[in-house]
């Protein structure tokens, strides 16, 4: 094509040594995954392609008919001409916006030009009815590798569907003054050239299995992308101002809702393809938390969930949703007239899914996604190739079973707040009787090599063991919690009732002693002691959790633990990726306090720190009411104890 005469805004360039095939591999990446880039976006869907006559090496011109009959009327011309030149491809392309409530669907006609390694986005014209702004870019923007001076260069039109269209963009077209008012699509140019010039670069360089692999592949993106938002509106902003549980509902809630909306889809799609009309019944195997149960019933799907503890928050759902305290093992039958079986996180219990429905049904589909690896028996730990992650290693594992056990399955990858976003979906396939025994005899092979690896005995006689609920009840009861507080806290100030030490504004604090945690627990009540042994691992985990009131160090004479008050108020850091998010997330955690501060109330001297700095509400209590001395950011009265 002859691209000459375009009216250039501005041009950057980055010199990288290329091939031709390199340079459209990368845009290819940002055609079809612009989300991973631009984190405003869901996904984009391909609506129309079509090459032009002599690049798809057909006879005559390409007919633009398709094309015309979608876009809007100043583009008609354009792509009339278009596929009139050679060794062109037109693509019109679709964008989805992750919040649909500000922004709406978007559509780009996209030009590649084959014979100068070239490629160029023409937003469409903003349409909405309800005057939201398009989730695009204003203005055109061109990528072009020029094969002279080795450079990727990124190139910018002054308008878009217009007569400045007489010719694409190219580097040779000398950039015109830029305006000097600061627009919106002055900002949308900066971002280009900062975040998404620097990935065009990286992918060329990049090997193809490197690069960001696909997700969402088993359901339609902009059906997602608007289910999502509709389950959010929703669901949303009521669970997590509800949220009950100590995890953080920012990521529990929104991942249960992606979980939802992407089977919903899958389950959709489903019905269509067998022509059913009665929606799918599951059961969630470990459910936890229960949410996810409840969003699938209350969008119509019946099951259950059911995990070895029950959750505070099962008492907010309401009776439509069934939510059961129950020990799953391997031989339970009890489920096999439902449709699915999920496992969401099911740790133990992951591998036996496939199992159980293999075992039990030969047309229940089973949905996985993976966390804790585990094998049949215990902690999984193979690696299946030096160069990859254990991760990546029990996903292989997780394959393998779903595959050994018949089901047709199907990898995939969740667009949620969780790094664990890889799951499976095996659907059941119909086998004759001889086929069937033949597959539950393989899985049973599979089974024993388990069994072989966890005893070392060729007769082995391993067994599943179901999670012991002791073990992981990470919370006391509030009564039991308080008193153990209470008695810890006495007997460290018993120890030293005069040590001070100095804190902030000059106050003196007192500090209490040091005990040995042996010697501790030792004088802690038997009934409290009790109590203990079925937290976790006892003190230890205690202490752990209550590390802004306790703090333990290494005696080094004598090589015993020691346990004092901490007088910093605060946890202990943490290093690495972790400090870094704690830090990032301090004025957040502190502008959001709903705790009472144990210490502001409890200690004879209050808070080791102001009010202001505190992660706890500093409040005014029937025990401590002096306390309330100006270092209050919000002054509650409270009855405690």
């Amino acid at each position: 094509m002859d691209l000459t005469q375009l009216n250039v805004r501005r041009s950057v360039s980055v010199p990288i040594p290329l091939t031709d095939d390199q340079f459209f591999t990368s845009i290819d990446i940002w055609i079809l995954k612009p989300q991973v880039v631009n984190r405003w976006l869901t996904g984009s869907k391909v609506v129309l392609s079509q090459c032009s006559a002599s690049h798809s090496s057909a006879s005559g011109s390409a007919d633009s008919q398709p094309f015309c009959e979608l876009v809007p009327t100043c583009f008609r011309e354009f792509v009339d001409r278009v596929l009139k030149e050679e060794n062109v491809e037109l693509i019109l392309r679709q964008l989805f916006p992750k919040n649909t409530n500000k922004y709406a669907e978007s559509m780009e006609l996209i030009v590649k030009d084959y014979t100068n390694q070239q490629c160029t986005f023409l937003p469409w014209p903003s349409s909405s009815a309800d005057g939201k702004p398009s989730c695009s870019f204003q203005r055109p923007y061109s990528f072009r590798f020029n094969n002279t001076t080795q450079c990727i260069e990124l190139l910018e039109c002054r308008s878009s569907c217009s007569s400045s269209f007489a010719a694409l963009p190219t580097a040779d077209t000398p950039p015109t003054v830029a305006d000097t008012s600061s627009t919106d699509a002055d900002l949308d140019f900066e971002w280009i050239e900062a975040k998404l010039l620097p990935k065009i670069v990286n992918w060329s360089l990049a090997s193809i299995e490197n690069v960001h692999p696909s997700s969402l592949l088993l359901v339609p993106v902009d059906e997602y992308s608007r289910l999502y938002q509709m389950l959010k509106d929703k669901y949303g902003k009521k669970f997590v101002e509800g949220w009950t549980e100590s995890t953080d509902p920012q990521k529990f809630v929104y991942e249960d809702i992606g979980i939802a909306a992407y089977l919903l889809l899958l389950w959709e799609k489903e019905r269509a393809v067998k022509g059913w009309e009665k929606k799918q019944t599951f059961v969630d195997l470990g459910c936890g938390n229960g949410l996810l149960v409840h969003l699938l019933n209350s969008e119509g799907h019946g099951g259950l969930g059911v995990d070895i503890r029950r959750r505070q928050i099962w008492s907010i759902y309401g009776e439509e949703t069934v939510l059961e305290e129950y020990t799953v093992v391997p031989e339970d039958s009890r489920f096999n007239e439902y449709d699915w079986l999920i496992g969401n996180h099911s740790d133990e219990l992951t591998p036996w899914i496939p199992v159980m429905a293999a075992r039990h049904s030969q047309s229940q589909n089973v949905f996985i996604l993976p966390c804790c690896p585990f094998d049949f028996f215990a902690k999984f730990n193979q690696r299946q190739q030096a160069d990859a992650s254990s991760y990546d290693g029990y996903l292989k594992y997780v394959q393998l079973v779903c595959e050994t056990s018949g089901f047709r399955v199907e990898r995939d990858k969740l667009r949620i707040p969780s790094t664990k976003r890889a799951c499976f979906v095996g659907w059941a396939q119909a086998r004759s009787d001889e086929e069937r025994v033949e597959r539950l005899e393989a899985v049973d092979q599979l089974i024993r090599k388990a069994e072989r690896a966890r005893t070392g005995l060729a007769e082995a006689a391993a067994e599943f063991v179901p999670r012991k609920e002791a073990v992981w009840k990470n919370h006391l009861p509030a009564d039991v919690n308080e008193q153990l507080r209470r008695c810890i806290f006495d007997l460290v100030m018993e120890e030293n009732t005069t040590g001070t030490v100095q804190i902030s504004g000059g106050r003196l604090w007192r500090r209490g002693g040091r005990l040995d945690v042996h010697a501790l627990m030792a004088a802690v009540p038997a009934d409290l002691r009790e109590h203990m042994k079925c937290f976790g691992n006892g003190i230890s985990s205690f202490l752990k959790q209550h590390a802004h009131l306790f703090q333990t160090s290494l005696d080094k004479d004598s090589g015993l633990t020691m346990v004092g008050l901490n007088a910093s108020g605060q946890r202990p850091s943490v290093s690495g990726k972790r400090a870094t998010k704690k830090t990032n997330s301090t004025a957040a955690t502190i502008s959001n306090r709903t705790r009472p501060c144990w210490f502001h109330v409890n200690h004879p001297d209050g808070c080791p720190l102001s009010a202001a700095g505190c992660h706890y509400l500093h409040l005014v209590s029937d025990h401590n009411p002096a306390l309330s001395d100006g270092h209050n950011d919000r002054v509650v009265v409270v009855n405690i104890g």
